[in-house]
């Protein structure tokens, strides 16, 4: 049986913009429209279609496209495909229409159903048809992980320290793929994604694989922590300060 030791991991998720620093990632590319050609796509009468992406230019699938109508009317929709892209055949009326994508992501709480308008969200006439791409996401969509670490009594190998992040539902980019990132003393964690995310930790000590038990730390705008666990649920976002303590579980 390991005896239980307790160190202290301060997580601190800002934006790259307030911690400063060279992201140890690739940045994102300037915010852009998705799919912006030197042409743009001729619109169909009485068909609304476009593309819907994340800011990092990926396409968003199985996202659910709606268009409204202008005055009474059902609701047409439709579900986005591998590459993105919707397509909405409208009724044959004089009515004018606007598309929305609702989309199940996670800033940093719970995941909930976000509506996000087209670039050009005037409403459009159903006789001439649309165009209309979707960007999905918010202008500083990543953090990082806060180097300040405190640890009482416990050895800490910070070339094999690593952390684990599973969305526990899709995060700002879309994703639901788990990652895991290195814990670089001095400099912590770039370049984490804001979202819900099951947290764990591990590292190499004495050539020996520890998983570490992960609780919440209680402060100022915090919520009561939950029971620690190797899989800690964390959320991450631009307001709050994680803090999480870290101690090696029993046998």
């Amino acid at each position: 049986m390991k005896q239980a030791t307790t160190i202290i991991l301060a997580l601190a998720l800002t934006t790259l913009s307030a911690c400063g620093g060279v992201a140890s990632q690739p940045t994102l590319p300037p915010h852009q429209s998705p799919q912006d050609p030197e042409r743009p796509p001729a619109a169909t009468p009485y068909v609304v279609s476009g593309m819907v992406q994340n800011t990092l230019g990926e396409p968003y699938v199985g996202v659910t496209v709606i268009a409204t109508p202008e005055g009474e009317g059902a609701l047409v929709s439709t579900t986005t495909d591998v590459a993105g892209r919707y397509r909405l055949t409208l009724p044959r009326t004089t009515q004018a229409w606007t598309a929305q994508a609702h989309v199940l992501m996670s800033l940093g709480g719970d995941g909930m159903v976000v509506t996000w308008g087209p670039d050009e969200f005037q409403p459009f006439p159903g006789a001439g048809g649309a165009v209309r791409n979707i960007a999905v996401g918010i202008h500083q969509p990543l953090g990082s992980v806060d180097p300040g670490v405190e640890h009482s009594g416990v050895e800490l190998d910070y070339e094999t320290l690593e952390l684990t992040f599973t969305p526990a539902v899709p995060n700002v980019f879309g994703h639901t793929q788990p990652f895991t990132r290195r814990y670089v003393e001095g400099e912590g964690i770039r370049n984490v994604p804001l979202g819900l995310y099951y947290v764990t930790a591990t590292q190499v000590l004495q050539g020996e694989v520890q998983e570490l038990m992960i609780r919440q730390m209680t402060g100022i705008g915090i919520k009561p922590p939950a029971p620690a666990s190797t899989r800690y649920l964390a959320g991450f976002n631009t307001r709050d300060v994680m803090g999480l303590f870290l101690s090696q579980g029993e046998d």
